[in-house]
C-alpha cells in the first residue's frame, strides 16, 4: 500500500506511512488520506478517506486531542 496524507487540499510532503502523528496546536485542521493498493500484476486501486477535523489543545502538563466531537487525553 502507498499512503498520501492531506491537510485541507495540501498534500503533506514526506507523510507516506499508514499513520500520521500530530502534536502541535498548529497541526489542528482537516485531514484525509488516499491509499493505493497495487497487486502483483500491476493493477492498482485508490481509496480516499472521508475528511476528519482534528483540534489539538495544550495546557501546562497536559495534552488532548479532539476528533469530531470526541476528546481524548
Amino acid at each position: 500500500y502507498t499512503y498520501e496524507w492531506y491537510k485541507g487540499a495540501e498534500k503533506l510532503a514526506g507523510q507516506t506511512g499508514s499513520t500520521l502523528e500530530l502534536s502541535e496546536i498548529s497541526d489542528s485542521g482537516t485531514y484525509k488520506v488516499k491509499v493505493t493498493a497495487t497487486d502483483q500484476a500491476g493493477l492498482s486501486a485508490l481509496a480516499e478517506s472521508n475528511q476528519v477535523t482534528i483540534a489539538i489543545g495544550k495546557a501546562p502538563g497536559t495534552g488532548s486531542v479532539t476528533i469530531a466531537g470526541w476528546t481524548y487525553g
